[in-house]
């Protein structure tokens, strides 16, 4: 067995309900925080119940507002200069990854010079430079998907380049302090950003399941986090108040966060992030077109874990052969995406043309989720004919 490393510093605190205990949390970071969150954050009783909370523990808070969709550097641009503007001790990230990932970038920016640009990994200054003076980040997921709180990372649109920039620093800086995990505060998702933000974090299991990167501990949970996700999605889309479902969800889709921060993802994020850098897709949908794909091109690396996939799944395979079963893995995903009506998006419903797949397969191959996939490299046809598949 080789050896391995695993660091994860983002005290976790899970349950329903445990969003009331932001009071507590962020008291103990500083007297005044700054919530950022989507518009209409006050219309929703659980953010109001987070306003109380604050309020009672005697916080005082700004809000940011302004998350309308995938984070932009003009967005952290915005939110950085609120931050140091009102001298805050805190951030609160409160909404889905997309707020999440804004909130990580302004807790970086607030006490860093220069742009988030310069802060990407490819970037000119890149993780090495986010140092201890990050400002403490406290995260309030409302969706089970992008397990951003308790990942590293921040992905940040760069619209200018068209493409997503990540952000993440080298020393764990950007880490939230705490996650409040309450599942309550999903049970109003709708079932298209159920059914999104779900496939994100199947994504998530599969790709950190199938890394060259895997080691022992993260096998333990994607294997878990895959169960959860598997058994759970369909309910939750069809039946969004089962709170029991939505707890199973929320719970793989942290534990799915878990193993991707240690060991990456894989291709279908890759083919993913130029999709949503190139076109807007959003990104759970991305990966959830792309996924089959790359995991029928990926079932020659390792036929043993791509059997435990289908099995993760709900598929049977007993009496399979070991090729048999590697292959039902991309059944049960298609059946899965078909369930939640995921399978009949098509690229050309977002203006993309067969003339744009050379431009999107230049930034999926040049991508640095590329770099853990099981199988290396993916050819450029290899690239282009899944394209071409959902064109």
């Amino acid at each position: 067995m080789k050896g391995f490393s695993w660091y994860t510093p983002t005290k976790i605190i899970f349950g329903n309900g445990v969003s009331s205990q932001i009071g507590d949390v962020a008291k103990a970071y500083g007297n005044k925080a700054m919530i950022v969150t989507i518009p209409g954050f006050q219309e929703f009783d659980p953010f109001r119940r987070i306003l109380d909370a604050l309020k009672k523990a005697s916080v005082e808070t700004v809000v940011y507002p302004e998350v309308k969709s995938e984070p932009t550097i003009e967005l952290v641009k915005e939110g950085t200069e609120l931050a140091k503007r009102e001298k805050v001790d805190v951030i609160i990230a409160a909404g889905g990854g997309s707020t999440i990932d804004s909130g990580k970038a302004i807790a970086v920016m607030t006490n860093h010079e220069g742009s988030v640009r310069d802060y990407f990994i490819t970037g000119m200054k890149g993780g090495d430079a986010i140092r201890e003076s990050v400002i403490p980040l406290i995260a309030i997921p409302t969706t089970a998907g992008t397990g951003s709180e308790v990942t590293s990372g921040a992905v940040i649109l760069d619209k200018k380049a068209h493409i997503k920039g990540l952000i993440k620093s080298t020393w764990g800086y950007t880490f939230a302090k705490v996650a409040l995990i309450d599942p309550e505060l999903t049970l109003t998702v709708p079932p298209k950003v159920t059914a999104y933000t779900g496939m994100d974090a199947l994504t998530h299991t599969i790709e950190g399941f199938m890394s060259i990167n895997a080691q022992p501990l993260s096998d333990a949970l994607a294997l878990k986090a895959m169960e959860l996700i598997g058994k759970n999605l369909r309910t939750v889309f069809t039946n969004g108040e089962d709170i029991e479902a939505r707890s199973s969800l929320a719970l793989g889709a942290t534990l799915a966060g878990m193993v991707i921060v240690r060991v990456g993802v894989g291709a279908a994020h890759a083919l993913g992030m130029a999709l949503g850098g190139l076109f807007g897709i959003n990104h759970g949908l991305a990966v959830g077109l792309v996924v089959p794909y790359v995991l029928r091109l990926n079932l020659i690396a390792d036929l043993r874990k791509s059997s435990m996939v289908a099995a993760a799944l709900g598929v049977n395979i007993s009496s399979m052969s070991l090729r048999e079963a590697a292959g039902t893995a991309v059944d049960a995903l298609k059946v899965l995406l078909e369930d939640i009506g995921l399978n009949k998006a098509r690229l050309r419903d977002f203006g993309i043309k067969q003339t744009d797949i050379p431009v999107l397969v230049k930034h999926a191959r040049t991508d640095p989720c590329m770099r853990t996939n099981p199988r290396r490299p993916l050819l450029d046809e290899e690239i282009a004919a899944i394209y071409e598949s959902i064109l």
